[in-house]
């Protein structure tokens, strides 16, 4: 018989049952088929590895990201949202997502919707990202729009 889920349920109800012990590049797998960017940060905050999914490309100058601090890969406005999004990952709470403009040398800002979650003990943080790129050039449009009706 099937278990059911109870109806507040937002997670797997048994994932060491149903997605066993996963092997490390399975994991890595998983993420980068399901989210565009993939950061892992350090207790100090600063990002010691990073991916990038394959269906959103992401110019080169990004990957300069890795070995600097989250919060000096982002434009001023969002610094504050890193840190609080690293405050609620060390304290383990609800991931909530947070839209960060993560900037680079030479390259335009890209807008991303991360959530991230603590990865254990060692005080390392999963930032997963969702590129925003085509809902801002959407927003531009519309904002284009209505300022050429009126």
């Amino acid at each position: 018989m099937a278990r059911r889920l109870p109806e507040t349920a937002i997670c797997l109800a048994n994932p060491d049952e149903s997605l066993g012990r996963l092997a490390p590049q399975n994991v890595a797998d998983a993420l980068q088929a399901a989210v565009d960017i993939v950061l892992v940060i350090d207790r100090k905050g600063v990002i010691e590895d990073l991916a990038f999914g394959a269906l959103h490309p992401i110019p080169a100058a990004h990957h300069a990201w890795l070995g600097q601090h989250w919060v000096d890969t982002v434009t001023e406005e969002s610094r504050r949202k890193v840190e609080r999004l690293l405050q609620d990952a060390y304290e383990g709470g609800a991931p909530v997502a947070r839209e960060i403009n993560q900037i680079a040398e030479g390259a335009p800002e890209l807008p991303v919707r991360y959530t991230a979650v603590s990865l254990g003990k060692g005080g390392r943080v999963l930032a997963m990202g969702h590129d925003l790129r085509a809902v801002a050039r959407l927003q531009q449009q519309i904002i284009n729009a209505q300022i050429s009706m009126e």
